[in-house]
């Protein structure tokens, strides 16, 4: 019978473990803000295609009437669920984002659809009377911030740049589409 020493049985050193940790902990800090803003962008590129619809339906509605549509049950594309914001916005939910209509406001905001995420994160509008579009993150939201900085310009942050969500206007960074 051959006598093993503890110096010679089958393992790894606390030196080579430790090492193998610090490798995994270098590639998760690389790879989770990564999955962070893939998924961010996904997100976002589902409320561009539900604002797309409720884009179209407004013009649509002004189409046939001369006029924006004041509330979602005016157009032809009318989507379940219904919320009222503080303003007077009419709101929708779908799943985990929602859109609103704005108004125009003593010519401080232009008729458009705003859709965003329930979170208040990262949101969509597009001015019904000039087209502009506008992408908007939550201030101190960084990766909301990169998804924004990719499809536009910075304009702004502050009382002049806000979004419009169900439960009241919120102040983001705004960014115009290029």
């Amino acid at each position: 019978m051959k006598n093993i020493s503890a110096n010679h049985l089958g393992g790894f050193t606390l030196l080579e473990l430790m090492v193998v940790v610090l490798i995994i902990g270098v590639l998760a800090s690389v790879a989770v803000p990564q999955y962070k803003k893939a998924v961010y962008k996904s997100r976002y590129s589902k409320l561009e295609l539900l604002a797309k619809e409720y884009v179209e339906a407004a013009k649509s509605y002004h189409l046939a009437a001369g006029e924006w549509p004041t509330e979602f049950d005016e157009m032809p594309l009318n989507p379940s669920g219904s919320t009222t914001s503080p303003q007077g916005n009419d709101c929708r939910k779908t799943g985990d984002m929602f859109c609103c209509l704005g108004h125009a406001v003593s010519g401080y905001q232009g008729n458009l659809i705003s859709c965003g995420l329930s979170n208040y994160t990262l949101f969509f509008m597009q001015n019904l009377d000039s087209g502009q579009k506008l992408c908007s993150a939550k201030i101190g939201d960084d990766e909301a911030s990169r998804v924004c900085e990719e499809v536009g310009t910075f304009i702004g942050t502050g009382s002049g740049y806000n979004a419009v969500g169900p439960y009241g206007h919120h102040v983001v960074n705004t960014y115009q589409y290029n």
